[in-house]
């Protein structure tokens, strides 16, 4: 599917072409979404944020799905004076990511084009939006191109969520094992209601879904450890299987499917190297304790 942002008052809406080999066919039509950009940078845990070139968010309505970059959010309010919007993060099968500021917003949810044609994974499908005015369609030849390899998104289990490392979320730096707690979800369970954040907790795991952990020295991005075929919601990994500055890996697995997206961190073992670690020369050239100056350890 294909979600598009208006381009001006004149344009009432676009025709969805797709080609999967044989050529492009009109598949359906899209209606123009709401639409924005971040004003600013934002973190993981960021739930609300001011927008800039804000269009249409008066159609949005709680739940609706908004896309940040591959982040799926969840629409709780918007304030139309500061223009701050308010959210849940980590949606469906993403998880929270970062993004820079003047990222597009997309509000898909109720404003966008599918085409209803069955895929093979593994193949590749071109869509273009041909976008109409009053007067005008936009032709064939001179439309953007936009490229997508078919993954079997629908079946895959979505990943773990609430993950926390020794009860923290994204911590720089953990001392002796690593203690990871996440909780479960569920695509089957998900389908209706009230839409999850990712830092929602636990609810009833999808039939079948196991959990694997891979760990990693970040520095060379060789294998330290890995572990399947986890059932719990919890592990402890021994100091041993740690790096100086190890990447950690946990994602969902179901019928040989892994999980869409995977929760993903670095952090350190090792006490901060410099500028961090310092230490305090007395210059005794003037009176102290003002005159002091700072050299690496």
């Amino acid at each position: 599917g294909m979600a598009a942002i208006r381009p001006n008052n004149q344009h009432i809406n676009a025709s969805l072409y797709v080609d999967a080999g044989a050529g492009y066919d009109e598949r359906t039509t899209l209606d123009f979404c709401p639409s924005a950009s971040l004003k600013n940078d934002i973190g993981y845990m960021d739930s609300s944020f001011e927008l800039e070139s804000v269009a249409e968010f008066e159609l949005l309505q709680v739940n609706h799905r908004i896309q940040v970059n591959d982040e799926i959010m969840a629409f709780v309010s918007f304030d139309a004076v500061t223009n701050v919007i308010t959210v849940k993060r980590g949606c469906f099968d993403t998880v929270p990511q970062k993004h820079s500021a003047g990222s597009k917003i997309f509000g898909w949810d109720n404003y966008s084009g599918i085409d209803d044609l069955e895929y093979l994974s593994g193949e590749v499908v071109s869509l273009k939006a041909l976008t109409l005015t009053g007067s005008d369609l936009l032709e064939l030849n001179v439309a953007t191109t936009h490229s997508m390899t078919l993954s079997n998104r629908a079946i895959r289990p979505y990943p773990p969520a609430n993950v926390k490392i020794n009860g923290e979320y994204w911590p720089s730096f953990i001392e002796d094992h690593l203690a990871l707690t996440w909780a479960h979800r569920n695509r089957l369970q998900q389908t209706g209601g009230e839409v999850l954040s990712w830092f929602n907790e636990d609810v009833t795991s999808e039939t079948g879904v196991t959990y694997k952990v891979k760990i990693f020295d970040d520095e060379t991005d060789l294998t330290i450890h890995e572990l399947s075929e986890i059932t719990a919601n919890n592990i402890v990994i021994d100091a041993q299987f740690l790096a100086p500055r190890t990447r950690i890996e946990l994602f969902s697995v179901r019928d040989g499917y892994e999980s869409l997206q995977k929760f993903e961190h670095i952090f350190s073992t090792e006490a901060l190297d410099a500028p961090y670690n310092l230490k305090l020369k007395y210059m005794p050239d003037v009176t102290a304790p003002y005159d002091l100056k700072l050299e690496y350890l």
